[in-house]
Formats: structure tokens, C-alpha cells, sequence
């Protein structure tokens, strides 16, 4: 949680601050591509308030940043981070379409093309994270190994595991070192209260969860049906007996 917060008040600020410079003191340059425009250009745009409102929409876009590190507090960290995000973007896309009017450069309609091309090109980013991320990770048995598939995927010898159980919850998630979480899709990298750092790869509200151990590694496993959170216990017990 900590480290979810923390990234979204960096980006708060790092979007804050120019957007205060541009909009409170008249710092333009501080626009991508103002500077590089002819005086004449610059000043027209100035006259039109067109520097400045792009400056007040990032000062604005920048406080849904902030309400996102505030959200976090009360609901899933990783929730509200995406949320937040995808309204910044939705906000400053619509916000920057309408001031594209206050703009009489000859660069507009490269600028406004850019512009939507960066934005179309965040949202696919950001789905394909999402889909990833979503996408049910496999697990499988076979004669000499247990494995997860999926990205932050793992494969284990059964030879090198020391402990198998089948558990009704996950100890206490301290953070997240590298993985994916989402309402209660855990995948990856995770530091477990009691535990140090293991794999997760499941969904927090549907115990029961496959723990298996090996040395001073660990990994928590679990399906959205019940019963083949089960039947991969089983398997892997008989496999290792």
C-alpha cells in the first residue's frame, strides 16, 4: 500500500509543478514545443489564453492523481491507482481536445494528432496490463514438476519441495515487490507477513489456497472453483508421496 502511494503522490507532484509554474507564473516554456515557435506565434497564443488553460487543466488533472493517493487509504491500493489514472486520462484528453480551439500555430493539427494518438496508445497500454494481468494463471502436474503458467509464471521440481498444504487464507500481504493485484487478483512477486518474500497466484476471496514450499521459497496457488484447488492438492501430495 505504502508503495502505491507513494508512486501516486510522485506523480502528482511531477505533473503538479510545471502545471503551477505554466499556469501561476507565465513559465511557457515550460509546454513541450512552446519555446521552439516563433515570437509572433508564441505571443498570439498567449493573447488567446491558450498556455494558460493548458497549464490550469494539468494543475487540475494533477489533483485526481492526489484523490487517488487519498482513495487508497480506504479502499484497494492498486484499485484506486488504476482508477484515478484512467480518469486523469479521460480528463486531460477531453480538456485538451476542447483547448485545441485557443490554438491558431501552424503545428495545430500535428499537435492535436499527436495528441490522440498518445492517448488511443495509453488506453491500449493500459488495457493490455489489465487483460494480462486478468488472464487465469494454469497450474499443472506432471511426473517431475509442479508449474504456474502466465507471466511471473514458476516451475518447481517436486524433488526440491519440502512442504504442501491446503490452507483457508493467505497470511497478511505486507507489499508488493513485482506482480499484479487487483481487487482480488494477486499474481507475482509478494512479501507475506511471517513468510518473507513468495510467489502469489491467487484470488484472495476464494479459499481454499495450495501452499507449497522449497527451502526459503514459498508460493500460494488457488482456482476460482473450489474444488480444483482440491484436486491440485491431491495431485501434488500423491506426486511428492
Amino acid at each position: 500500500m505504502l508503495i502505491a502511494i507513494t508512486i501516486q503522490l510522485f506523480s502528482f507532484l511531477i505533473i503538479w509543478i510545471p502545471a503551477y509554474f505554466i499556469y501561476k507564473k507565465g513559465v511557457y516554456m515550460l509546454l513541450s514545443g512552446f519555446n521552439t515557435k516563433p515570437e509572433e506565434e508564441q505571443q498570439r497564443l498567449i493573447e488567446n489564453g491558450y498556455p494558460q488553460a493548458v497549464g490550469k487543466a494539468m494543475m487540475n488533472s494533477s489533483y485526481i492523481l492526489l484523490a487517488g493517493a487519498v482513495l487508497a487509504f480506504f479502499v484497494e491500493p492498486d484499485f484506486a491507482v488504476v482508477v484515478s489514472w484512467l480518469v486523469w486520462m479521460l480528463y486531460l484528453f477531453i480538456r485538451l481536445i476542447t483547448l485545441s480551439k485557443l490554438d491558431n500555430s501552424k503545428t495545430k493539427k500535428r499537435n492535436l494528432s499527436i495528441l490522440i494518438g498518445a492517448m488511443v496508445f495509453s488506453i491500449i497500454l493500459v488495457a493490455v496490463v489489465f487483460l494480462e494481468g486478468e488472464r487465469e494463471p494454469r497450474f499443472t502436474v506432471s511426473d517431475q514438476s509442479v508449474a504456474v503458467s502466465g507471466r511471473h509464471g514458476v516451475e518447481w521440481s517436486l524433488e526440491e519441495i519440502t512442504d504442501i498444504d491446503l490452507v483457508g487464507e493467505v497470511p497478511e500481504i505486507r507489499s508488493k515487490m513485482n506482480g499484479y493485484s487487483f481487487m482480488e487478483r494477486r499474481r507475482g512477486h509478494f512479501s507475506i507477513e511471517g513468510l518473507g518474500r513468495g510467489r502469489l497466484f491467487v484470488h484472495t476471496g476464494t479459499p481454499p489456497f495450495l501452499y507449497l514450499e522449497r527451502d526459503d521459497d514459498f508460493l500460494f496457488v488457488n482456482s476460482k472453483d473450489p474444488a480444483k484447488t482440491e484436486q491440485w492438492f491431491q495431485q501434488v501430495r500423491g506426486s511428492v508421496e
